[in-house]
């Protein structure tokens, strides 16, 4: 859900041959609204920088019929997840915050492998 969500973003496409492609690409995410959360009972205001996200996107076409691709982000937490607070519950809605200010960042590492009929 990009709901209250800026993100600016940039990047470039690359054809190093007719079946290899590489992609990069960076964004900034920011909320758009504060949110409200709680330290020691009491409310609080928190930032709305979210972090900065690097994705590279790697696609090879074997043949007409198969593609395999490979992705690769890595997710730098802002203000907003290195703050101390203590509304850190998570559901399944809404996930976990460690909430002691020792953000960690997070990668995903994808690969695919597109069949064509």
């Amino acid at each position: 859900d990009f709901e209250n969500l800026i993100m600016a973003s940039a990047g470039f496409d690359y054809n190093f041959t007719d079946k290899l492609c590489v992609s990069l690409y960076g964004y900034y995410l920011r909320a758009f609204n504060r949110s409200v959360g709680t330290l020691d009972g009491q409310g609080k205001y928190l930032s709305r920088e979210l972090g900065y996200e690097t994705d590279l996107f790697i696609d090879y076409k074997v043949n007409p019929h198969l593609t395999l691709s490979f992705l690769g982000g890595y997710f730098f937490p802002g203000k907003f997840y290195k703050e101390k607070r203590d509304d850190i519950d998570g559901s399944l809605f809404s996930p976990y915050l460690r909430g002691d200010g020792l953000a960690d960042n997070v990668y995903q590492i994808e690969f695919t492998v597109e069949l064509k009929f």
